[in-house]
């Protein structure tokens, strides 16, 4: 069976940069509200609580909402957007 599109899960809605304390961010917004977001470039920090709640910042930024649920994932902070009504 071939791999199709629709098997790498829901499609990008929205891509950002962002810079939180001089450090930039890739936010990437899927189409079912998760979130992921990772340090820009090639090479940053290990994973610390700082980092990550820099990265929940960098998310609140970019897309006003915050992001709950997270877990690390690939060197990446992956969630589900939670955005006040």
């Amino acid at each position: 069976m071939l791999a199709s599109p629709s098997d790498a899960g829901p499609p990008i809605v929205g891509r950002y940069k962002t810079e939180v304390e001089g450090r930039k961010y890739r936010v990437l917004v899927y189409k079912d509200d998760t979130v992921k977001v990772a340090l820009g470039g090639v090479f940053g920090p290990g994973v610390s609580i700082q980092l990550r709640d820099k990265m929940r910042r960098a998310v609140e930024a970019t897309t006003h909402c915050a992001i709950v649920d997270d877990f690390w994932l690939d060197g990446k902070l992956s969630g589900k957007l939670s955005c006040a009504q």
